[in-house]
């Protein structure tokens, strides 16, 4: 596969491969990283290279993604892309369970290890907040809200592993 179309489907977030139910270890082709990627509106046949820059560096300006997912049954952890000088000030978040139910609460932003970054003039580091929620969230769709922010996304709680 060409390493600009492997660079692309990488920061796109699709796995270069997976291993299947049989243990049998399966490869992403050329043909199907092109149509996934032609799905979610990148063109595979045009500069590769700087789409995957231009997609690498969205996620620096975006505070969250466009969907959050964590695993169901404990205590979430989010990745977070704030201003530098926003990991000085606890976030405030609320989540809004499938169920209709809802909670509040705030933590400390923890700076990654992945350095930062200088965006349209100003530092912005990558960080984990932990959702110190009441109990294990649930599987299900949520919703996920930094309310000083402004930022609402669908926080997604999915199982560790299938069912078998």
């Amino acid at each position: 596969m060409d390493e600009g179309l492997r660079q692309l489907a990488a920061a796109a977030g699709i796995e270069a491969g997976y291993w299947d139910g049989l243990g049998t270890r399966r490869d992403l082709t050329e043909a199907t990283a092109e149509a996934l990627l032609r799905g979610l509106g990148f063109d595979p046949t045009h500069d590769c290279a700087a789409q995957a820059a231009a997609l690498a560096e969205r996620a620096w300006r975006e505070v969250l993604p466009p969907v959050v997912l964590v695993a169901a049954g404990g205590t979430p952890v989010i990745d977070v892309s704030l201003a530098a000088t926003a990991v000085e000030h606890a976030l405030a978040w609320r989540v809004q369970f499938e169920n209709g139910g809802e909670e509040h609460g705030s933590g400390w932003p923890q700076r990654c290890d992945d350095g930062a970054r200088i965006i349209d003039g100003s530092e912005r580091v990558r960080c984990r907040l932990e959702l110190a929620l009441a109990a294990p969230l649930a599987a299900g769709y949520h919703q996920i809200e930094l309310c000083a922010l402004a930022v609402t996304r669908t926080l997604i709680a999915a199982p560790v592993r299938c069912f078998l």
